[in-house]
């Protein structure tokens, strides 16, 4: 039986496309899909949310899985969703992402039993009908298989790209070359392939097993010649933030699964969020107490540390906006070749800073 509540949502026809082309700002939207369910592409839809957040960019997820929705779970709502009287979507907001589930009409307690022309009706109102306010990109965790709701999505939506989720098993690797297949015949861009539940790391021995065999999802993105982003450990951090459904991040010390996410993060945002098509690569990093220099495309510029730190995106210093104007950097890390990662002697070591991001404020922190 359809939910009362989303049953009057859908009889509000108040449409307007919020990934409109003609629009001033356009929302990036990224699809995740696997074509096979259990990899844990739900978990790396949230995770990959919080690492972007990291960067500094507003992001949004959609859950178009409508008959296992589990993103309330995950990322349980400060600010719940809510219905315009005009029939528009409010987002809910946790932890500064913005969500649209249906697990928010539902709460997990009822059974989502609809046919394929209220499933699409119901994605309709989450494509077309969300006033996602100052979101840049939106995430679309998208259900197990290449059906009805992909197609819709993919039919009403010109997606930026979509990132394909897998694991080394060879059950799930013949399912997702269908869900590869699906994105190629619709012209949407790739933008790589994650293995999940790769391995499992000893925390004593550091020794790796592979419960489910090794380097098959690499092999799969060379099969298709898909960039291969990388592979996310089983690992008991991951499962047990994502189960009390905070950030992996801000409330406990990740340490190699930190690394592994933010450079798949780092490729994922090198893809998409250039206006000039190409992220500038870092070329040269200089630092002393008094302020931090980057060389890149034969540019330099200086920064304090005090006004890199008052663009962390993290909770803690947004929630604080207060910078003591002596800070120093303890560690500098450099994230591949597009983001530094900054450890300050204030204790925030959250923030991401690409240099697209520090270039957006030279006029204020040039020294």
């Amino acid at each position: 039986m359809l939910n009362r509540k989303l049953f009057k949502l859908l009889n509000k026809s108040n449409y307007m496309h919020v990934f409109n082309k003609k629009k001033e700002r356009v929302i990036k939207t990224i699809a995740l899909g696997s074509g096979k369910g259990g990899v844990g592409k739900s978990s790396l839809t949230v995770l990959l949310a919080h690492v972007l957040r990291r960067f500094s960019l507003k992001v949004g997820i959609i859950d178009a899985d409508l008959y296992g929705p589990s993103l309330s779970l995950m990322l349980p709502p400060e600010i719940p969703l809510k219905v315009s009287e005009a029939g528009r979507i409010i987002p809910a907001l946790s932890q500064g992402i913005k969500v649209v589930s249906l697990s928010h009409f539902t709460q997990g307690r009822e059974a989502m039993m609809v046919r394929a022309p209220i499933a699409n009706a119901t994605i309709k109102k989450f494509v077309e009908d969300v006033d996602w306010g100052d979101v840049e990109v939106v995430l679309i965790d998208l259900p197990p298989g290449t059906g009805d709701i992909q197609l819709t999505l993919m039919q009403m939506v010109s997606l930026t790209g979509a990132v394909v989720i897998t694991t080394p098993s060879k059950a799930s690797i013949i399912d997702v070359k269908k869900s590869i297949e699906m994105f190629q015949r619709m012209n949407v861009p790739i933008l790589g392939l994650i293995e999940n539940m790769s391995y499992f790391e000893d925390r004593l021995t550091h020794l790796r097993q592979y419960p489910f065999g090794q380097g098959r999802g690499k092999k799969l993105a060379e099969e298709f010649a898909v960039n291969f982003l990388g592979m996310v450990p089983l690992d008991e951090e991951i499962c047990d933030s994502l189960d009390e459904g905070s950030s992996i991040f801000e409330n406990r010390n990740p340490g190699a699964i930190s690394e592994i996410l933010e450079e798949i993060g780092i490729e994922i945002r090198s893809k998409i969020c250039d206006d000039r098509g190409v992220i500038s690569k870092i070329e040269k990093i200089f630092h002393n107490d008094e302020f931090l220099e980057l060389s890149c495309g034969g540019n330099s510029y200086r920064y304090k540390f005090s006004e890199i730190q008052k663009r962390c995106p993290c909770a803690r210093c947004k929630g604080e906006g207060v910078v003591d104007e002596k800070v120093v950097a303890i560690e500098i890390r450099k994230m591949g070749n597009y983001a530094i990662s900054v450890h300050f002697s204030s204790g925030c070591s959250q923030g991401i800073y690409t240099w697209q991001h520090l270039e957006n404020y030279s006029s204020s922190a040039l020294v």
